[in-house]
């Protein structure tokens, strides 16, 4: 049996363009702490192969700082590291990972052809392919087949599942079942997948190991995969990087709003990207004396109002009509009464325009 860590799509040195500049450095420097965190897993759970399946930086322009850190961070991994190259970090001309001068424990496959490396002392074999453009419109896994040699064989591979054209490396499901591999750990989607069949070929996607906005929303991680002759198994390793939440708060004032947002976000979490939609039929929402209230509580918040604003009762009252006199009327009796009987009116209109209108009132 093969114990690997999978992981992908980290996009080191991202931009986060909707931060502010201080904000998104930060934002990097934890992208490199999470890389560590990667590594110290592989070795608490003391995995033999730690595979990463490209997007590991995000583009051409990774600083010099983030290669040497993810070098160094690689060095002290205790397993047997596997990477390749994907759309975002192509190895071309221009890559940053020539620039890289990876330890003795990582193999970096820097072609489109693939390759492999023999692990004797685990009897098995890694293959594995890179993008060299930002494209790559020609399926890597076509027509490729494993010896039946008794051993393991395993891949890295960057691409999309599609029975259809693609720019980023059509994995097509036939082609995985020829290959005879027993395990293919793949990169670009950046939502997790369960393991997937194609004959006895089983393939998954562990999802990026951190959001990066609110479109990566949910629980991030890596995956832990024992791989035998006879099974597969994975476990979904979450991460503690930075989350993007999304909600819904169906609220009815500003002040519904404030307890409502006081019970999620009771405790302080300055990982947290939460994104709350503040929906139903309500009175004039104070956006901002609520994101001046709660925004400390979590690294990033953001409010938006989608309420219905309230039907003022005397919407009309201007109209030369019949329903515009019946309001007039009952305006000024509602600015003369007192507390009780300004409900009784509120009754009467909502009524009363209800049967002007010819409808029903709910």
């Amino acid at each position: 049996m093969v114990k690997i860590l999978h992981a992908a799509d980290l996009h080191l040195d991202s931009a986060f363009v909707g931060l502010s500049p201080e904000a998104a450095r930060a934002r990097r420097a934890g992208q490199r702490k999470l890389l560590e965190t990667i590594v110290e897993k592989a070795n608490e759970l003391q995995v033999d192969i730690l595979m990463l399946a490209g997007d590991i930086l995000d583009g051409k322009n990774a600083y010099y700082a983030t290669a040497a850190a993810l070098s160094g961070s690689l060095s002290k991994c205790n397993a047997k590291v596997f990477l390749v190259a994907g759309n975002h970090d192509p190895f071309d001309a221009a890559s940053p990972y020539r620039t890289v001068r990876f330890p003795s424990n990582v193999h970096f496959f820097q072609s489109e052809q693939i390759k492999n490396v023999e692990l004797p002392e685990l009897d098995c074999v890694v293959y594995g392919a890179s993008f060299l453009d930002s494209a790559c419109e020609a399926p890597l896994l076509s027509g490729f087949s494993v010896p039946n040699d008794g051993k393991l064989h395993v891949m890295v591979l960057h691409g999309e599942c599609t029975e259809g054209a693609s720019k980023n490396n059509p994995i097509r499901k036939q082609d995985l079942e020829a290959s005879g591999l027993h395990y293919v750990a793949l990169g670009h989607i950046h939502k997790r997948s369960e393991l997937m069949r194609a004959g006895n070929t089983v393939y998954a996607y562990p999802g990026c190991p951190e959001g990066r906005g609110f479109d990566e929303c949910g629980e991030k991680g890596v995956l832990f995969v024992t791989v035998s002759r006879e099974t597969v198994n994975a476990e979904f390793i979450p991460l503690e990087g930075f989350r993007y939440e999304q909600t819904e708060l169906s609220v009815e004032s500003t002040e519904d709003a404030r307890e409502k947002l006081a019970n999620i976000l009771a405790e302080e979490d300055e990982k947290l990207n939460l994104r709350v939609i503040l929906v139903g039929t309500s009175e004039t929402i104070d956006l901002s004396s609520l994101q001046t209230e709660f925004s400390a509580r979590v690294g990033r918040l953001v409010l938006v109002d989608h309420t219905t604003p309230l039907r003022s009762p005397w919407e009309g009252e201007d109209a030369e009509n019949l329903k515009g006199a019946f309001l007039r009327k009952l305006h000024m009796a509602y600015n003369a009464a007192d507390a009780e009987e300004q409900n009784l009116i509120l009754q009467a209109v909502k009524y009363g325009v209800a049967a002007l209108e010819n409808r029903e009132e709910a």
